[in-house]
């Protein structure tokens, strides 16, 4: 037996003459347009009507971002203004799992961080100075036997970054580190040197889940 949703059903067990119908001539090329304004049966429950598409964009973004489903509906009727309820302010978890899974954002290559990571990562592997230097966790390195089983690496530097590390790099070197921000506990390394204006200038990253010199190495000898 099928259960009654909560909100109520768009079916109203009847026939409603309401209607747009639309001809288009072939031979004029002209359109031709009936509308019936007219509804019989039922309301137009707010909560029953279909959410836009730029919504649903909006909404996809922030789920895509792992925003907390209870942090956007939050956010949303946050907003209510001048006491004008629209069909966004009634959503529900439901409607945020519809959302989810229409635009495949519950696939598992999408939730599971590694995956999404080694995806990313073949992605630019053709852009020639983008990556650097990347070893994933359970991997061993022979090229550097230093590093554990366990450890990660990720050295990112594109073509600009590269050409200012070799155009004026030779004059200041810094490092810069950001400790374990993440729940992954990866640190990112910020490789900067001084731009013509005597200004930080980042010329490389470098996310590890240790940052020491053996890792640092990897970064001054990868080709």
């Amino acid at each position: 037996m099928r259960h009654i949703k909560s909100q109520g059903s768009n079916k109203i067990n009847g026939y409603c003459p309401a209607s747009v119908n639309v001809i288009l001539s072939e031979c004029t090329k002209q359109c031709t347009v009936t509308f019936i304004d007219t509804h019989v049966g039922h309301l137009n429950d707010l909560g029953n009507l279909p959410l836009d598409k730029v919504t649903r964009d909006i909404i996809a973004s922030k789920i895509s971002e792992q925003i907390p489903f209870e942090h956007i509906l939050d956010e949303i009727r946050d907003n209510i203004s001048n006491n004008v309820l629209e069909r966004t302010h009634l959503l529900t978890k439901k409607d945020l799992y519809n959302i989810e899974a229409s635009y495949n954002l519950n696939n598992e290559s999408v939730k599971n961080d590694a995956l999404s990571v080694e995806s990313w990562v073949q992605t630019v592997r053709s852009d020639e100075f983008s990556l650097v230097y990347y070893k994933p966790q359970v991997n061993i390195d022979p090229l550097f036997p230093n590093l554990k089983k366990e450890d990660f690496v990720l050295i990112i530097m594109n073509n600009y970054q590269k050409s200012m590390l070799e155009k004026i790099g030779n004059d200041v070197i810094c490092i810069d580190d950001t400790y374990a921000m993440n729940s992954y506990n990866l640190n990112l390394t910020t490789v900067l040197i001084l731009d013509d204006m005597r200004e930080g200038f980042a010329c490389a990253f470098v996310i590890s889940n240790r940052v020491d010199e053996g890792v640092l190495k990897i970064f001054i000898f990868s080709d």
